[in-house]
């Protein structure tokens, strides 16, 4: 009984010991970009970073005449993606360097869905399925 119990306060002195695990991202996304001055109204906060955004969503659905929903998940993808690069590189949260980035994740996009249409993945003409050699063990 005596060894349990030293076992016990052995375990719970371990586990206080331990250090706590944050799993957050140390990129501080809560942040408005940097101004350089150059701006019609200076950003103060996210939200401000985060109307930009919205703006140019709001400008493709006027000009395609519909709620486009793929592009706004793309959109917001790369933002991401542009935001996290930024950060990691410790480089000036400026909206230019963002958008460079953003840019370059819209184009690599784009790229892989055109590749993924311009390949018929769906031809009824090779079905395998039909094709006992390519289905049974014999």
């Amino acid at each position: 009984m005596k060894a349990g119990i030293t076992i016990a306060f052995i375990g719970v002195s371990l586990a206080t010991l331990q250090p706590t695990i944050n799993a957050e991202s140390y990129l501080n996304y809560n942040q408005p970009y940097k101004n350089t001055g150059r701006e019609k109204a200076p950003f103060k906060s996210r939200k401000d970073n985060d109307e930009v955004w919205e703006m140019i969503i709001k400008i493709r659905n006027d000009k395609v005449g519909y709620s486009d929903t793929e592009f706004a998940n793309k959109l917001n993808w790369c933002r991401y993606v542009g935001e996290s690069t930024v950060l990691q590189k410790k480089a000036d949260f400026y909206i230019n360097n963002v958008v460079a980035y953003f840019t370059r994740c819209m184009a690599h996009q784009d790229k892989m869905i055109k590749n993924f249409l311009k390949h018929d993945y769906h031809n009824q003409d090779e079905d395998i399925f039909n094709d006992d050699s390519k289905v049974s063990a014999k």
